[in-house]
């Protein structure tokens, strides 16, 4: 098992900035192609430098143009992507490839990636997750322009974003494979044909990964620490975290958005949490509370690396998500 300092030494998954999706089923699709793509890489038994986990609407856009400049020239089964996008639309209908069995498919070969990627690429993954509920509110509130919070008429809409099973524990799912979809309102008559939300099991499984070394993980909440634990993991060469001036949240000047909802990193007519009526506050505690959890061992991982010297001894922990 490797140890953690030879775990800061690399970095696995590459999630790029979102692009526009027109559905779901094209967006799992790309991240199963992205999945194979790897799968052929590894067991071709060729050492990949970078393989990152970053779950939607948790400062994607942000580490993936920091790991551009670190690796702006990456041969194919140098770096590969596994990237799964933020969807523009709430709603969608039930899909061809909506299946219990395609996703008990795609966890068996997420769970070989991961064999194989700790003994081919030991230590070389990285993953960023976010306050779950910031998260969850920055995704409801990115997939429509013209919410209006004043007119309560939204509540219902939030209430079935929460009920659906592909939104219970999101980060977590997608780190742990059991997740091949973007949040988002299922009809109820698709919910039969997705696999079943990532349970305590998955937890420990990620935890003792994050803990042996092999996954570093990082948290939007303290992105700077967080962009300075990657550099000093993977023995960054080209970028240079002292001299990057943008760990704040990019404006539209900075960042050029696709989307009509976001101005730079930020999204645009933002949901706080202060809106929240009590009982949908505390039912979006509940459905994210392995996520919760999630986030707090990446807190704990970055200030262990502190301790250590990995990483900056100062910095304001700036988070970079902005909407």
């Amino acid at each position: 098992m490797p140890s953690a300092s030879r775990a800061l030494t690399s970095l696995l998954f590459l999630l790029v900035a979102p692009t526009l999706v027109q559905n779901r089923a094209d967006n799992s699709k790309a991240l199963q192609r992205s999945l194979q793509a790897t799968l052929q890489c590894l067991e071709s038994g060729q050492p990949l430098n970078v393989i990152a986990v970053l779950p939607p609407k948790a400062a994607t856009r942000h580490v993936s143009n920091i790991l551009q400049l670190e690796y702006p020239h990456s041969r194919e089964c140098s770096r590969r992507d596994l990237h799964m996008r933020a969807l523009f639309e709430l709603r969608t209908g039930c899909k061809d490839d909506m299946s219990i069995e395609q996703d008990a498919s795609y966890l068996e070969r997420w769970m070989r990636l991961e064999n194989l990627a700790d003994w081919y690429s030991p230590g070389r993954t990285i993953a960023i997750v976010r306050d779950p509920m910031e998260q969850m509110l920055s995704y409801f509130s990115f997939t429509g322009e013209g919410w209006d919070w004043d007119n309560t008429s939204w509540i219902s809409d939030f209430e079935e974003f929460l009920d659906s099973p592909i939104n219970q524990n999101p980060q977590l799912g997608h780190l742990s494979g059991r997740l091949r979809w973007s949040p988002g309102v299922l009809p109820h008559d698709c919910r039969d044909k997705v696999g079943p939300p990532p349970t305590e099991a998955d937890f420990e499984r990620i935890r003792e990964r994050v803990l042996s070394g092999l996954l570093i993980l990082g948290t939007a909440d303290r992105f700077e620490d967080t962009i300075y634990v990657f550099a000093s993991a993977l023995g960054f060469r080209r970028f240079d975290p002292s001299a990057y001036e943008t760990f704040q949240p990019r404006n539209s000047t900075v960042y050029k958005a696709i989307s009509a909802t976001r101005d730079g990193d930020a999204t645009k007519n933002r949901l706080q949490r202060s809106q929240l009526p009590i009982a949908l506050f505390n039912k979006l505690l509940a459905v994210t509370d392995l996520d919760r959890r999630l986030n707090e061992l990446a807190h704990s991982q970055l200030a262990l690396a502190a301790a250590f010297g990995a990483g900056r001894e100062h910095g304001n922990g700036a988070s970079p998500v902005g909407g």
